[in-house]
């Protein structure tokens, strides 16, 4: 077998293990590392330096993908949950402006009653120093506080496409098979052969963040440890590598 070269990221995909039409793409992988490590004890004795001999005593697989693209099932799959489809929810705006010299602010949208909360104001019936009215969408305030910098929340319902994600106390995430393909090409950047990477079982280690900055687009990250998948071939992950048609690299699909 010539030797070939590895270009490029390829695609992952996560299927659930108890239902195969359920499964959790990475599409558009920044980075992906799949790090196999093992420990071992040693048995020595004597005034040899070095050991008599070893025993493996543990073995682990780990695997961390990152994506460019978000997907709410990324957050479900690393606290073991699932979102669900709600008709509606109250959604929190956030008021930051000046108030304008005749005391009176106009709401893109109407709040949801008695959710209008303006740091250093109390809601009032008549707008007074340090006070405010609301009408629906006009919170108005006294001319004595015009030109006031504020800062407040309010809520607003919506009902378009709402998905709701809980952590519950007591629930764990589920496992998944995981399946990578990459592309192999030659020195004349030609796919040659397609790599196969399956893992039979495994699962989310929960830990999960929104690492977000300034003008800077966020790439969720999720970590997955491999389990035993109890097979009757022994099998924890496999390789496979077949050859195809010579075609030109695409540099980016699989």
């Amino acid at each position: 077998m010539s030797k070939s070269i590895i270009y490029g990221i390829g695609e992952a995909v996560l299927t659930d293990l108890k239902d195969e039409s359920k499964i959790i793409g990475f599409s558009k992988l920044q980075n992906l590392t799949i790090d196999m490590s093992a420990e071992t004890d040693e048995v020595r004795g004597g005034d040899d330096p070095y050991p008599i001999t070893e025993f493996p005593r543990t073995n682990n697989i780990t695997i961390t993908a990152q994506d460019a693209l978000f997907d709410i099932d990324y957050i479900a799959l690393a606290q073991g949950t699932k979102y669900e489809q709600k008709a509606s929810v109250d959604m929190t705006e956030f008021l930051n402006i000046v108030i304008p010299a005749d005391g009176v602010v106009e709401l893109p949208e109407t709040p949801v009653e008695n959710s209008v909360t303006i740091r250093g104001f109390e809601k009032a019936e008549a707008p007074a120093k340090g006070k405010f009215k609301v009408e629906g969408k006009t919170i108005t305030f006294h001319a004595d506080d015009a030109n006031v910098s504020i800062n407040g929340i309010y809520k607003v319902k919506r009902t378009q496409g709402v998905k709701s994600i809980a952590g519950l106390k007591g629930k764990f995430p589920k496992p998944f098979k995981f399946t990578h393909r990459v592309p192999i090409y030659n020195d004349e950047n030609q796919i040659v052969q397609q790599m196969e990477f399956t893992i039979f079982k495994c699962k989310s280690d929960s830990n999960f963040n929104f690492d977000l900055a300034q003008q800077q687009a966020y790439a969720p990250q999720v970590s997955l440890k491999a389990l035993d998948p109890k097979r009757p071939d022994k099998k924890l992950w496999d390789i496979v590598v077949v050859d195809v048609e010579p075609e030109e690299g695409n540099f980016g699909t699989v």
